[in-house]
């Protein structure tokens, strides 16, 4: 006779808590720079785009299009990786959703979702005479198997 043991695990999950993140593009080819985070997290460090498709594929900036991309934040706690969907219009708005796809070290199993805003402002910044800025708006929680 085979005797077989059971040990029942336990999921628990963190109340998800408002979260903001900011990234700010340095560079258009690749991606990059840096970013910070509030509320849910409280880091900051670089960020790359790795992936995008925009649709019509011959759309460029300034122009009605929607985009799907990936981007991976990378910051002193670990490093998580963003998905996102958005449209943007002729006038230079772009708006759309975001949610977190996977993550290491202090963002391992962590989840999040929210809005994402693209905005830019003639003032000086790592990319010149301008400042662009990626906000991601939403909420962030973490899930631990004990």
């Amino acid at each position: 006779m085979v005797g077989l043991a059971w040990t029942a695990q336990t999921v628990s999950a963190a109340a998800p808590a408002p979260v903001v993140i900011t990234a700010h593009p340095c560079s258009f080819a690749p991606e990059t720079g840096p970013w910070d985070a509030s509320g849910a997290i409280a880091d900051s460090g670089t960020y790359l785009r790795t992936a995008g498709v925009v649709s019509p594929p011959t759309a460029g900036f300034g122009e009605n299009r929607t985009a799907r991309e990936t981007f991976a934040y990378t910051g002193s706690g670990g490093s998580f990786v963003v998905r996102t969907e958005e449209w943007a219009t002729a006038a230079g708005e772009q708006v759309g959703v975001w949610e977190i796809s996977s993550g290491t070290g202090a963002y391992e199993s962590s989840s999040g979702h929210g809005k994402a805003f693209f905005s830019f402002a003639p003032d000086a910044s790592c990319f010149g005479p301008v400042t662009f800025t990626f906000t991601l708006v939403g909420v962030m929680g973490k899930v631990t198997a004990t």
